[in-house]
């Protein structure tokens, strides 16, 4: 019985892990503009309203003071999960991840996409940190 009931326990918490019964994500925005979202503890901030090839989006965030900085490119799954979380914005935004010496990854946020393009394309930068 005790055997069962252990196996019951671990069945029902692998369902609500598949099927999307966790706790949802809250994306709150600080006086500084940075966005948090609570259910992974990431930090973002979002770039300026202009279109940036790769190399000036990640000069934008290595160059990121605000909040202390401490600032990087995000992953592809990051801005998954950003969009994932209710993020929605009519633009292509460049994550950190290369392709190539002359690709890169990126996410649109209007259909919830993964692209790959060249780096002298036209994105949107987002910078990530872990809560601080």
């Amino acid at each position: 019985m005790k055997l069962s009931m252990t196996v019951f326990v671990v069945l029902i918490l692998s369902l609500s892990l598949c099927y999307g019964f966790e706790k949802k994500s809250e994306l709150i925005v600080d006086k500084e503009g940075i966005l948090t979202d609570t259910g992974t503890g990431l930090q973002w901030y979002e770039g300026p309203d202009k279109e940036t090839n790769w190399d000036q989006a990640n000069s934008w965030v290595a160059n990121l003071t605000v909040g202390g900085g401490g600032w990087r490119m995000p992953t592809r799954a990051e801005l998954r999960g950003l969009y994932a979380a209710g993020m929605r914005k009519r633009c292509f935004v460049w994550s950190g991840e290369v392709n190539g010496p002359f690709g890169a990854w990126g996410f649109g946020f209007t259909g919830g996409g993964e692209y790959d393009d060249t780096r002298d394309s036209d994105g949107r930068a987002f910078a990530v940190r872990s809560r601080r």
